[in-house]
């Protein structure tokens, strides 16, 4: 079965989008073309520090390009 996604109107820095709600992830995603629309950006720091991977509820490794505190 397939249905909508649970997107929801978001702001993020005062600016508006839409984005996917995910309630039992311990991190939120943002696509890049969001974050390079967003006027003011917090510094994208690498994940490498933290020595993770990300991955989807299914098991496929996710790409990213950093994470913002």
């Amino acid at each position: 079965m397939v249905n909508h996604s649970n997107e929801s109107n978001i702001i993020v820095n005062g600016e508006k989008s839409c984005a996917l709600v995910d309630t039992g992830s311990m991190i939120t995603c943002l696509s890049e073309n969001v974050y390079h629309s967003l006027s003011h950006k917090h510094e994208l720091r690498s994940i490498d520090d933290f020595e993770l991977k990300v991955f989807s509820a299914e098991g496929s490794s996710l790409p990213f390009s950093g994470y913002v505190d």
